[in-house]
């Protein structure tokens, strides 16, 4: 038993081991030497929340990543804190929980001015503060909750310019696609920049992240939002990003190192199209099956893949499936059976069409459960060309490797069967053989 060396479960904060994302990270860069405010967007498992990390890094004055994609940076050392919003998160709420974890950073400080850590501790005096915020009466009021937050920050930020060497404050609010419809967050921000702003408080910025639609909800709430924050939406990585995950890991995490045949690593960068956080899952359950510790080959992908497929994923696979309607499985089992010779697949409207007519008598209605598909995260969709492509491609293998008649399809059943079964032999052999091609962006945002 051995120490795996990817991370399934947490961002990444090495910079040495991050995907690098050049462009991005300039973007991000920019926006802070310009005193703006960041929101990363993008689907699930794209790596929002690690290049956040890093861009905290930064704040941190630690520019291994900036030296990676070749910036020339010096950074005003900040105080980081991170906050993650959840279904049951109001205003009033993160504006509260902030201010507790900022303070409680604050306690933790070791570098000084002046040795009295006291004096500065008692100068915070977030007591009426934290106390107002949590009175139902300003719960749902943006203006209201946005003042006193404000207010914290003003002290807290005073307090840490004064009393430590630490000379602004970065404040990372992860996963606000979480927060419930209702909340007004777009507004509330644009009061909080504004509140900011008037009381000079020059140093303190914020890196929003979201999955992908969360700037345009923004925007929605409040249009100000286009001009208070630089938008950064996240595509998938480049195929030479993707091998520096690997290779990092294997070569330089593992204890021992080992090494990655090419058809392993050629296996699991078809699969993962581009998202980090598959290409770590994929890596640490191919880990766990080596049977020689020194080497991975494609075999141990496979076995590592068979286990996700039927562990990790199938509860939420099955789920996703479970909520379409019959005819939007029909669809997606069709372009789940797709073969290529090149993946990730791409399919086009025609052949769908071909395949589903015996079923669904009507052309049109084939393309609307197409595009319902596309609108559901499913499918990404290029009209103009009329073709389509999985956004999971993982998903799509679990699809494909479910041996069903047609008969069943209809209803539902899906009886998975051995990724070594004669019955999906071709199936794993189009995997195993495909050329990896370059997966089209996602759609920008306004």
């Amino acid at each position: 038993m051995r120490e795996s060396p990817f991370k399934v479960d947490k961002p990444e904060d090495d910079p040495h081991a991050f995907g690098n994302r050049p462009e991005e990270v300039k973007s991000c860069v920019q926006a802070i030497i310009n005193k703006r405010h960041i929101i990363i967007s993008g689907p699930r498992g794209i790596g929002k929340s690690s290049l956040a990390c890093q861009i905290q890094n930064l704040f941190a004055q630690d520019y291994t990543l900036a030296k990676r994609c070749e910036i020339d940076l010096q950074l005003d050392r900040y105080l980081t804190c991170y906050y993650g919003c959840s279904k049951d998160t109001t205003l009033a709420s993160l504006a509260f929980d902030l201010l507790f974890r900022i303070e409680n950073e604050c306690y933790y400080l070791k570098t000084f001015k002046t040795g009295d850590k006291t004096k500065f501790a008692a100068s915070l005096n977030l007591g009426i503060i934290k106390v107002a915020l949590t009175t139902d009466v300003i719960t749902n009021k943006p203006a209201s909750v946005a003042t006193q937050f404000v207010s914290g920050l003003k002290s807290i930020y005073e307090s840490l310019i004064s009393f430590t060497t630490y000379e602004g404050l970065n404040i990372l609010v992860d996963e606000l696609d979480k927060l419930d419809e209702g909340i007004n967050f777009g507004h509330f921000f644009k009061l909080v920049h504004e509140y900011i702003t008037h009381d000079q408080l020059r140093n303190v910025n914020f890196i929003l992240v979201g999955q992908k639609g969360i700037y345009t909800r923004l925007y929605n709430q409040d249009p100000s939002i286009e001009r208070i924050v630089k938008h950064v939406p996240l595509s998938k990585l480049e195929s030479e990003e993707c091998k520096h995950i690997l290779s990092y890991a294997s070569a330089i995490k593992a204890k021992p190192p080992f090494s990655i045949k090419q058809g392993a690593e050629e296996l699991i960068l078809k699969i993962a199209s581009g998202f980090p956080y598959l290409i770590h899952l994929l890596g640490d359950s191919a880990f766990s099956a080596m049977s020689n510790p020194y080497y991975m080959g494609s075999g141990d992908v496979l076995i590592g893949l068979e286990r996700i497929l039927k562990s990790d994923k199938r509860e939420k696979y099955y789920w996703l499936f479970s909520c379409l309607s019959p005819e939007q499985r029909v669809i997606l089992m069709i372009v789940a059976r797709h073969q290529s010779f090149v993946l990730p697949i791409i399919i086009p409207f025609e052949w769908i069409k071909s395949q589903a007519l015996p079923l669904i008598k009507n052309e049109n209605k084939i393309l609307k459960i197409i595009k319902s598909l596309s609108r559901d995260g499913h499918l990404i969709i290029n009209e103009e060309k009329e073709i389509c492509q999985f956004n999971d491609e993982l998903f799509r293998i679990f699809l494909a490797l479910i041996f069903i008649e047609e008969r069943e399809l209809m209803e539902g059943k899906l009886p998975m069967v051995s990724i070594t079964d004669a019955d999906v032999a071709d199936i794993v052999d189009k995997i195993k053989s495909a050329e990896y091609g370059k997966s089209w962006e996602h759609d920008q945002e306004i």
